[in-house]
């Protein structure tokens, strides 16, 4: 136990067990805070952060002061309100109850990345380390190109790391994020200026007028080669993004930087005056918001929407640059503007009141240039429409589940003891699987006839609401039970992308062979044609055609079945979806 003021926050699962639900299940978390110093408390602030796309808040065992569903902030003003103080060695229970969804709502980057994204997306600054015009000046800053990178590539590398261990602890088991010096982890704080001007080196950014998007692009696929990640992730650059495109490229877990372009009305024709990178740390398309990690705004922070991690840390950050608080990713202000159509040439929407006039853009005049150069200053008399110009969307090949870890967050930050002393700031969290089980789609046909020697196309559908990419078995059964012998009984494995043919008296395997490859798989009943068997793999939805010859002997009136297992081993069992009859 301490001597001065001190807390101690855990949270807790305590259903369902194991840790994985399902939708409609209820969960309940439980958060023990203990004061672990050596003075009575007397005020405890709460904040509980989730995800409303995943879960729903509907119980608690104390009332929150308010709660804000869109964004998923429940918060207690004073826990001790009406209390007696909370003793040193004492401790105290809230409960708190959801329901797991999948919803359009708020959306938010995977958080709770033990090494080390703990709040989501990060948030670093480009403020810091004479990234500014000309340096020491405290203005001109041109580095929210690398650093909006920066955000991105940090959060795959969190996400990744087999092995995590939180910094200061050396640990670095996945090579997107390299340590820049012997004495520092990845994900050290101090690591975060070594690694923007890596990235800015390779994107040619450069004083006044910043990053170009096509460097920026360029720049990010160098860095992933370098890194020997190659063939690990994708990078498309995307013009003039749809809101709805922008939103589905976060939801499937992809990470989306965003140039924003900035334009007046003048005389009639539109020029551009400047650009500005950010990094979507969130996505609401039910009722059209987007939140960004934004190199140089901290704009919750001074109490627009949106949420800060952990809340409030704003006393944290100095007066004047540099500023290098949320160079420890546990800190983030989360910004979050409402989508609305705009007019100019740059793109088709933007972030509504993001920048009106000419003070909000001082810093990004004359910088960050897309497919269209900036031709004018800007004109302090004339309004400002903001843009979104380009996306630029990093992909890793294997795409995660939507709410596959949603994490929780409870933090004391606020805390008073008795003699008015302020207590340090606590954390805990805990996290919860949502999982939708699979769902099954139909046979094509689901009637008729088929010749032995022939070949016959089959097209079957298979769905997950948990995204694709949760599907791992697909069965498809044709025969006059679901018995596994003497019958063709074949199997898709989303994962492997292998093909499967169940062997003569139904035992194991045969086969493995990827869709479209020369190979032929085949028991006594039946053969499949690998190479004129085709997947399609998009959304929510896993489609195959199957190339199918029955074999002499293997005729008559048989039912066709499927079923489909996800990767935790959540199924629907075999249902008839039709009928063939097989003649000689």
């Amino acid at each position: 136990m301490v001597v001065g003021p001190g807390v101690e926050v855990s949270k807790t699962l305590v259903s369902p067990p194991g840790g994985i639900a399902v939708i409609s299940n209820t969960i309940t978390f439980t958060i023990r805070i203990s004061n672990t110093g050596g003075t009575a408390i007397t005020k405890m602030p709460l904040y509980d952060y989730y995800c409303p796309a995943c879960l729903e808040f509907t119980s608690w065992s104390i009332t929150p002061t308010d709660v804000d569903h869109h964004l998923g902030v429940l918060h207690w003003a004073d826990l001790l309100a009406g209390q007696s103080p909370l003793l040193p060695g004492h401790t105290m229970v809230v409960t708190v109850d959801f329901h797991t969804v999948l919803s359009n709502t708020m959306y938010w980057k995977e958080s709770g990345w033990l090494d080390y994204a703990p709040k989501g997306m990060p948030d670093f600054d480009q403020k810091q380390d004479a990234w500014d015009n000309p340096p020491g000046s405290g203005k001109g800053w041109y580095y929210c190109g690398p650093v909006a990178v920066a955000n991105s590539l940090w959060w795959f590398d969190s996400k990744f790391e087999p092995n995590p261990v939180p910094p200061p602890t050396i640990n670095d088991g996945y090579p997107l994020v390299p340590s820049y010096h012997p004495s520092w982890d990845d994900h050290d704080p101090q690591n975060v200026q070594r690694l923007a001007n890596t990235l800015a080196g390779l994107m040619g950014t450069t004083p006044v007028t910043g990053t170009n998007v096509h460097n920026l692009a360029a720049g990010i696929q160098q860095h992933i080669n370098n890194q020997g990640l190659g063939g690990q992730y994708t990078v498309t650059p995307i013009t003039k993004p749809t809101f709805e495109w922008v939103e589905k490229e976060v939801r499937r877990s992809e990470d989306v930087i965003l140039l924003l372009g900035f334009w007046q009305d003048v005389g009639g024709v539109f020029k551009r005056v400047g650009g500005h990178y950010v990094t979507v740390a969130g996505v609401d398309s039910e009722n059209l918001k987007i939140a960004f990690s934004d190199p140089y705004f901290d704009r919750a922070e001074q109490g627009w929407l949106g949420r800060v991690l952990p809340n409030p840390h704003l006393g944290l950050h100095p007066p004047l640059p540099p500023d290098m608080v949320h160079n420890d990713a546990k800190y983030a202000s989360h910004d979050v503007y409402t989508y609305t159509q705009t007019g100019s040439p740059g793109g088709g929407w933007g972030p509504m009141h993001y920048a009106m006039y000419c003070d909000d853009i001082l810093n990004f005049q004359g910088q960050n240039e897309g497919d269209y150069p900036n031709t004018a200053t800007c004109n302090p008399a004339l309004p400002i429409f903001t843009e979104v110009e380009y996306a630029v969307a990093v992909s890793p090949i294997t795409p995660t589940i939507l709410c596959d870890l949603t994490d929780n967050v409870a933090v004391v930050s606020g805390a008073m003891d008795e003699s008015g002393a302020e207590v340090p700031e606590a954390q805990g969290h805990a996290r919860v699987a949502v999982n939708q089980p699979p769902t099954l789609g139909t046979v094509t046909p689901s009637s008729g006839s088929a010749k032995v020697g022939v070949m016959k196309y089959f097209t079957t559908t298979y769905r997950d609401l948990n995204g694709y990419v949760d599907l791992q078995w697909c069965y498809f059964l044709i025969g006059t039970s679901t018995a596994p012998s003497n019958t063709v009984y074949l199997g898709y494995n989303q994962t492997t992308n292998k093909l499967y043919l169940r062997n003569n008296n139904g035992t194991g395997w045969w086969g493995g062979y990827a869709p479209g490859s020369a190979n032929i798989i085949q028991n006594a009943q039946g053969k499949l044609d690998c190479s004129k068997t085709k997947v399609w793999k998009t959304g929510n939805q896993v489609k195959v055609r199957w190339a199918v010859t029955f074999k002499s002997g293997y005729t008559g009136s048989k039912k066709l079945y499927l079923k489909a297992k996800d990767r935790r081993n959540h199924s629907v069992g075999w249902t008839k979806k039709g009928t063939v009859t097989i003649n000689p």
